[in-house]
């Protein structure tokens, strides 16, 4: 059954993703919102086919624009401070520290036997 699980999962996300680079490729278009608004952007429609958005949803292409866009350099600072936090935890590097030897004057013990 876990076969045939990843095997369906496999076939699935090849198919999410050629859906998603078709779609980004092939529908690109653009709508004029006001005067000076235009908002590009990309999913399956029937070309020739006049269609339009509802205010949510050009906020909702924003969003995704936005997170798109910001996602993976959080990832990345995320992924180093992440990093950075196991590599310091995992080997301690005390700070050196220097001795330093005061010169005594007195001469060392000697003993006649």
């Amino acid at each position: 059954m876990k076969k045939v699980a990843a095997t369906v999962g496999r076939y699935l996300l090849i198919l999410f993703f050629l859906y998603y680079y078709i779609g980004i490729t092939a529908f690109v278009h653009t709508h004029q919102i006001a005067e000076y608004t235009i908002v590009t952007h990309s999913h399956p429609f029937f070309p020739g086919a006049h269609h339009s958005h509802s205010e949510a949803e050009y906020e909702t292409v924003g969003f995704l624009n936005m997170l798109i866009a910001e996602a993976p350099l959080m990832m990345a600072v995320f992924f180093a401070l992440s990093f950075i936090g196991i590599i310091l935890q995992t080997y301690h590097c005390p700070a050196p520290r220097k001795e330093f030897h005061h010169p005594s004057y007195r001469a060392p013990p000697f003993a006649l036997s």
